[in-house]
């Protein structure tokens, strides 16, 4: 497979943490989460410290906002612009983790 990007949000407590997890490992593919600013820190060497508090200071909405500019070259468009959009609740976090391998040959 080409090399691609999955991008969650998610809500506290929608066991979204779990999901993308699972997700990551039955793909066989890297998780970020705050790990990725420890990585950016490796890499730039800026102090992890700095990249946490930029990412206090500005918040997930707007990282996210510029992660999707750099890989897709678009802004960020609110709920209208996600490809899919899933009840955790109501599928589980393996029926979430399901949905989303089922239906992912459709974006690749």
């Amino acid at each position: 497979m080409e090399h691609f990007v999955i991008t969650v949000a998610r809500e506290t407590g929608s066991g979204g943490h779990d999901i993308t997890r699972k997700l990551s490992q039955q793909l066989n593919i890297p998780y970020y989460d705050r790990d990725l600013l420890r990585k950016a820190s490796e890499v730039s060497g800026i102090h992890e410290r700095l990249f946490g508090a930029a990412d206090e200071r500005i918040g997930w909405k707007e990282m996210l906002s510029a992660a999707e500019k750099v890989y897709t070259g678009e802004e960020w468009r609110g709920a209208a612009g996600y490809d899919l959009s899933l009840d955790s609740e109501q599928l589980g976090e393996d029926g979430c983790v399901e949905l989303i391998r089922k239906i992912l040959p459709l974006f690749t």
